[in-house]
């Protein structure tokens, strides 16, 4: 008997395979907002945790707000503010990422005990 054509099982397992290599390369061509959104909030806590890392290192006790200005490779103007608060034995810094001077990302906090 010779065989003539495909039978329904090879379509639809063809037709499947096909659909998803193509949802994978829209998907991979074709960014959303949502993931450029999250790419960017990772990013600016990302800066964050750098900042804040380098300013608890020097432990040294500030006043003043500390402010550092970065620019990334896509034009976003970064500003990473540094606070410091003191409650007796506790020192916290909290470090707040604002991007083009309105939006801010997480929040990070870095606290130690004693002087």
């Amino acid at each position: 008997m010779n065989k003539r054509g495909f039978s329904l099982m090879e379509v639809l397992i063809s037709f499947a395979i096909l659909a998803t290599t193509g949802m994978q390369l829209s998907g991979f061509l074709y960014k959303s907002p949502v993931t450029q959104k999250a790419r960017t909030e990772n990013y600016g806590m990302e800066l964050g945790k750098i900042y804040l890392q380098a300013e608890s290192k020097t432990l040294v006790s500030h006043t003043k707000d500390t402010t550092f200005i970065h620019d990334d490779a896509k034009g976003n103007h970064w500003e990473v503010i540094i606070k410091q608060t003191k409650d007796g034995d506790e020192i916290c810094d909290k470090a707040i990422p604002v991007r083009n001077k309105i939006d801010t990302t997480r929040t990070l906090y870095y606290c130690r005990y004693g002087s």
